[in-house]
């Protein structure tokens, strides 16, 4: 008897992992230039260009402001207030960061669901090496749709 519930339970099993294997087959993948986008979307570049703006403008009060407390300060502090003065920087980056991130999303979902793929990837991936070197690689999946047009027609 527990012989043919494990038979039963292992055929089911194949039977489940059949299913999800065959619905697996229709999966259509498409891939974006996203340096692409950057430069040839009028709303992404108005982002970035508002992000270098207030990181400028947020950069040269930190700086004019610890020059100025610089000569009263001790070391200690002035090192507080330096760091204090890079989160306040990362602050800013991260803000635009996540208009950026939310724009984008959006407008791959939506052509995801226009061209009913299935995901869509980043042609172009920068990292960094062991080093901290800008290291850029090529993610195109063989056979996959280019969707960068159309990222940047929603983004304008």
């Amino acid at each position: 008897m527990k012989l043919n519930r494990k038979s039963i339970c292992a055929l089911m099993m194949a039977f489940v992992i059949a299913i999800l294997v065959s619905g697996c087959s229709d999966t259509r993948m498409g891939y974006v230039d996203w340096e692409r986008v950057l430069k040839e979307s009028p709303q992404v570049q108005s982002i970035a260009k508002a992000a270098d703006d207030a990181y400028q403008k947020k950069s040269q009060e930190l700086s004019a402001k610890l020059e100025k407390d610089k000569a009263s300060m001790s070391e200690d502090d002035f090192k507080k207030d330096v760091n204090q003065a890079r989160s306040e920087l990362s602050a800013v980056q991260a803000t635009y960061f996540s208009q950026m991130k939310t724009l984008r999303d959006k407008a791959m979902s939506e052509v995801a669901a226009d061209k009913k793929l299935s995901a869509i990837v980043y042609k172009n991936q920068i990292s960094n090496d062991q080093f901290g070197q800008a290291q850029q690689s090529e993610n195109v999946i063989q056979g996959g749709i280019d969707v960068t047009d159309d990222v940047i027609q929603k983004l304008q």
